[in-house]
């Protein structure tokens, strides 16, 4: 599906995906490493309707642009990045819980 890229070929890079909690019951999923020719705000949008979450797009100092997402996502971010064919799953990388 072409719907995610832009019109440049996306170079090869590890994708992480991370689950922290906020509080003692309460998880947040962080997805970073993106390639810079995805499009975030459309791809966040998506994850956020077919997962039933709330999330953002937003800037790190350290690993560019990262979406993050409520509650633990992590199977559900990775059956979607393989589904959509974004990602290999040699070139995801869990971290976290």
């Amino acid at each position: 599906m072409d719907l995610f890229f832009s019109e440049k070929e996306l170079d090869v890079q590890k994708i992480t995906i991370e689950v922290s909690n906020r509080t003692s019951k309460q998880y947040f999923t962080v997805i970073s490493g993106w390639s810079p020719e995805l499009d975030l705000k459309h791809i966040c949008r998506h994850l956020k309707k077919k997962l039933s979450c709330g999330g953002n797009v937003s800037k790190h100092e350290q690993h560019g642009y990262i979406i993050t997402l409520t509650g633990d996502q992590k199977k559900s971010v990775y059956d979607f990045l393989i589904a959509e064919k974004l990602y290999r799953p040699d070139e995801i990388i869990f971290k976290g819980l």
